[in-house]
């Protein structure tokens, strides 16, 4: 049986992917071949705009069992321990994978993936991610206070009847069930606000985008938002309900003013979450003002560092005493 050449895809990460700013990349591959894999290698350079690419450097990546036919390979990439990349925002890595079969009798035989980049975002680029998942939370916080508040007009539209009639007709009890079919719907949107809140602060972590104190803000946030629990509103509207079939008013008075102290509880909860989020906003900008700033001091002090390097860099001659001028070696793609 003729000996075929090995098999190497990426599982992940996706081609292009973005870059986190710890530096490291978990890399899954799988790999194949008939007679099982003798060594993989992951190749890799920085990719910069002028264009002046360096060549292909590499590393070894661990293999499970080398004569196993098939096997998916795990592993993290360190880029700045393992391949010595000092990266900044901004920056790119193109890399690929390659693999050797353990075909003794012609030689290895190789095989590789198409090359992929990573790309570790600017500074400006991941505010701009972070500005749409924080507008899309306060637009969730905002549709749900809207909401709450017809709620609670509508309920206070139907005790205001009651309390003239002191009785329930079948329009009323319509009216209590539509109330506790939108207190269910909103039940479920703040669940969905607090998931939204912890994948903001989440993102902002991951994206060092957020020190500890603004962190902790952030769960604060969701803590007050989980503490809007609608359990004993539902409670009341179902007690007044069931007086509503009753035809006991007093009974019912009693449940309506249970119910309606548990709507301003609610919309008092959601005016108070809406405005800590106000503020964590115009803190997490003065922050982002901050970095900014950072940032563009710590580029200029690069520029002046490297330019002061050329100007102190005397020019190369070749044999005649003439400055070389030829154009630079073409990339080695390894």
């Amino acid at each position: 049986q003729t000996d075929a050449r090995p098999s190497v895809s990426f599982l992940a990460p996706n081609d292009p992917a973005e870059l986190s700013p710890d530096l490291t990349q978990r890399l899954r591959l799988q790999l194949s071949d008939d007679y099982g894999l003798r060594r993989v290698a992951l190749f890799y350079r920085p990719v910069n705009g002028s264009g002046a690419d360096s060549s292909f450097s590499s590393i070894d990546l661990p293999l499970s069992a080398s004569q196993t036919t098939d096997q998916v390979l795990s592993h993290t990439w360190l880029l700045a321990q393992e391949s010595g990349l000092a990266l900044e925002r901004g920056d790119e890595v193109a890399y690929y994978a390659k693999a050797w079969d353990n075909d003794t009798v012609n030689g290895p035989k190789s095989a590789r993936t198409s090359t992929q980049r990573l790309r570790f975002p600017s500074l400006s680029e991941q505010y701009e991610e972070l500005d749409t998942l924080q507008q899309k939370t306060g637009e969730q916080m905002r549709e749900l206070d809207r909401r709450a508040g017809e709620v609670q007009q509508q309920f206070q539209d139907l005790r205001r009847e009651l309390r003239r009639t002191r009785e329930a007709d079948w329009e009323d009890r319509r009216q209590l069930e539509q109330l506790q079919q939108k207190q269910e719907s909103l039940s479920q949107s703040k669940a969905n606000l607090s998931r939204q809140v912890d994948s903001l602060n989440r993102e902002m972590q991951r994206k060092d985008l957020s020190n500890p104190e603004t962190s902790e803000q952030f769960q604060e946030l969701k803590r007050t938002i989980d503490e809007m629990e609608s359990k004993d509103l539902q409670k009341a509207l179902q007690n007044m309900r069931q007086s509503m079939q009753n035809q006991s008013f007093r009974q019912m008075q009693s449940n309506m003013e249970t119910a309606r102290s548990r709507l301003n509880q609610q919309q008092q909860q959601l005016e108070r979450t809406l405005n800590l989020f106000q503020q964590l906003k115009a803190q997490q900008k003065m922050e982002e003002l901050n970095r900014r700033a950072q940032d563009i001091r710590k580029r200029e002090d690069q520029v002046a560092k490297e330019t002061t390097e050329r100007m102190d860099t005397p020019p190369e001659a070749d044999s005649t005493g003439q400055t070389d001028k030829s154009s630079p070696p073409s990339d080695s793609t390894a």
